[in-house]
C-alpha cells in the first residue's frame, strides 16, 4: 500500500502560489490547500484546457500526487523547471467514482517522478460529471511517496451513510440517508514497524493512502486525518514490528 507524506500545500501559509484559468466567486484556488470536506475550487466555466498552476518557489522532488473530490474524467499533470518547457508526469482518462457511489466526486492517486519548481494540471474533459456546470477540486496535494505496509486480509473500505429512522404508531419503520456519511477503513497491519506506526497514527498531519495494490486502478485513494481529539490511539507492543488491526473513519 502506498502513502504520501509531507503533503504540500496544506495551509494558506504555504509559500506555494496557486493560480487557475478561472475561479467561480466564492470558490478560490486557496481552497485547494484547506483540508476541509466542504471547501472546493470551482472553475467559472467548462472550457476544456482549464488549468491549475503551482509555483513552489523552489525545486521540489515530489513522488506522489493526489487529486481529491473532483468531478472531471480526464486530466494531465505537468512539471517544469522554468515555467516554459513542460514534462508530462501523468495523464488520466476516464476516471470514475470509487465504490462509494453515493458521493458525487472522485479521488485519484498518481506516482510521479522528477524535480520541478512549477506544476500544472490541465483538465482535458469537455464537461463535468454529476450534472454540474463547473469543474471542481477539493484538494490537489503533492508529497513524498512511501510504501508503508502490507495489510493482511481481510481489508476493506466501506461507506457508512448517516441514517435516520422513523417509527410509526403501526410499528412500521422507515430509514433514509440524511447528512454526511463516513469512509471507514478496516484491516490489519502485517508486521508494520513501530516507526511507521508512529508516523501514520500519532500525527496531526493529514496523509494520503492509495489502495492500488487491491484494485485495478488508482481511484481508491483517500485522505486520512488524525487530530489530537480522537488521536487514533492504539496500544501496541513496543517491539521491532507489530501485527495489529486498524480502524479509521473520515467524515465526508
Amino acid at each position: 500500500m502506498k502513502a504520501i507524506w509531507d503533503i504540500r500545500p496544506i495551509t494558506n501559509t504555504d509559500v506555494a502560489v496557486i493560480t487557475a484559468t478561472s475561479a467561480l466567486t466564492g470558490y478560490p484556488v486557496t481552497n485547494l490547500s484547506l483540508i476541509q470536506p466542504m471547501k472546493f475550487w470551482k472553475s467559472a466555466n467548462l472550457n476544456s484546457g482549464t488549468t491549475l498552476h503551482w509555483d513552489f518557489q523552489s525545486t521540489q522532488a515530489f513522488s506522489g500526487f493526489f487529486l481529491n473530490r473532483f468531478n472531471f474524467g480526464s486530466f494531465t499533470l505537468y512539471g517544469s523547471i522554468n515555467n516554459a518547457t513542460w514534462v508530462t508526469l501523468a495523464t488520466v482518462t476516464n476516471a470514475v467514482q470509487d465504490e462509494l457511489k453515493d458521493e458525487n466526486y472522485m479521488h485519484y492517486y498518481c506516482s510521479i517522478t522528477g524535480s520541478y519548481r512549477y506544476y500544472k494540471l490541465v483538465i482535458i474533459s469537455a464537461s463535468a460529471n454529476f450534472g454540474e456546470t463547473t469543474f471542481r477540486v477539493g484538494n490537489a496535494l503533492f508529497g513524498t511517496e512511501v510504501i508503508i505496509w502490507n495489510p493482511a486480509p481481510p481489508f476493506k473500505v466501506v461507506g457508512s451513510p448517516k441514517v435516520d429512522v422513523v417509527v410509526y404508531d403501526s410499528n412500521y419503520s422507515n430509514s433514509y440517508k440524511s447528512g454526511r456519511g463516513k469512509h471507514i477503513l478496516d484491516g490489519n497491519f502485517d508486521k508494520i514497524t513501530v516507526s511507521e506506526y508512529i508516523k501514520i497514527v500519532k500525527t496531526i498531519n493529514p496523509f494520503v493512502i492509495s489502495l492500488s495494490d487491491f484494485t485495478l486502478d488508482n481511484n481508491d485513494s483517500y485522505l486520512v486525518k488524525a487530530t489530537p481529539q480522537n488521536g487514533f490511539e492504539k496500544s501496541y507492543e513496543y517491539t521491532a514490528v507489530v501485527d495489529m488491526p486498524f480502524h479509521w473513519e473520515e467524515v465526508v
